[in-house]
């Protein structure tokens, strides 16, 4: 009676003692039926790996998916050719390689290219090709660019209309001598030699040049090309006076009077200031 419980005993720890998966097949164990091909399993592993991976990457992985593709590619299985995995990385070099650095231009935007600064757009004009040295003695009627003078240099202050100012060297007062002309255009002054240089307006010109006859004072070419610029901003005929745009044209326009010497009977020369430039010259 004792040997058959203590059989009975050992009989149950035995079966304690067993794995519970002893009666699970192993998966080499297991057929599979005829019609499943080996490729389907696979591919249910892939998608299954490939959700796992979308997963982890989550919301920051999907918004930067953009190069995750050809990262991915190189994520192959062991047994992947080598020949694929180098092809991945030269295309992920491509792309690199493809990008071009963004010029200083572009970062800029609107704002930047509206207050951006040209290199052409700071040169100075060039120097007239008829520009003389400093300090050269010009006979007489001629008038020429002379650029880098300082004003300080140019001598006593003469007098300022329209845009433009003489200025008296110096030296024996009865005698020619050098007189330089600031307000052109290219910022260079214009050097004349004249014993007297004066100013006269455009509303003085008219006065004498419209009550006296032709016959007695004829046009020169000083006149013909006042008459010109006269006619574009008065819009005005030929002989009849400016009007109403007399100061208009007043404001960037005058006549110079170079006089040689002093005396009854003294030579003089008339020169047309317009706009910057010398319009016109004529002697007397």
């Amino acid at each position: 009676m004792l040997n058959r419980l203590f059989a009975i005993a050992s009989v149950g720890l035995l079966a304690g003692c067993m794995s519970p998966l002893d009666k699970v097949g192993r998966l080499d164990e297991v057929e599979l039926a005829a019609d499943v091909p080996e490729a389907a399993i696979a591919a249910e592993t892939d998608v299954t790996v490939a959700e796992e991976i979308e997963e982890k990457r989550g919301f920051f992985g999907r918004i930067f998916a953009g190069n995750a593709v050809v990262f991915d590619e190189a994520v192959v299985a062991d047994d992947t050719p080598e020949a694929e995995v180098e092809l991945a990385a030269v295309e992920v070099t491509e792309l690199v390689d493809d990008l071009e650095p963004e010029t200083p231009a572009a970062r800029g935007g609107f704002f930047g290219r509206m207050f951006a600064r040209n290199s052409d757009d700071a040169e100075t004009p060039a120097e007239p090709a008829d520009a003389v040295p400093i300090g050269t003695f010009l006979p007489y009627g001629v008038i020429a660019p002379v650029c880098g003078v300082s004003t300080s240099d140019m001598g006593q202050k003469v007098e300022s209309v329209a845009g433009y100012t003489v200025y008296d060297a110096g030296g024996d007062t009865s005698v020619p001598r050098t007189h330089y002309i600031t307000g052109f255009a290219d910022g260079c002054a214009r050097q004349v030699t004249a014993a007297v240089v004066m100013f006269g307006d455009v509303g003085t010109h008219e006065m004498v040049r419209y009550l006296t006859p032709e016959s007695a004072l004829p046009y020169t070419d000083t006149d013909s090309t006042y008459e010109a610029i006269k006619s574009s901003v008065c819009r005005v005929g030929h002989g009849e006076p400016c009007g109403a745009q007399l100061d208009a044209l007043g404001r960037n326009t005058v006549f110079m009077t170079v006089y040689e010497t002093f005396g009854t009977n003294p030579e003089w020369t008339n020169i047309l200031l317009h706009n910057g430039d010398v319009a016109a010259i004529d002697e007397h």
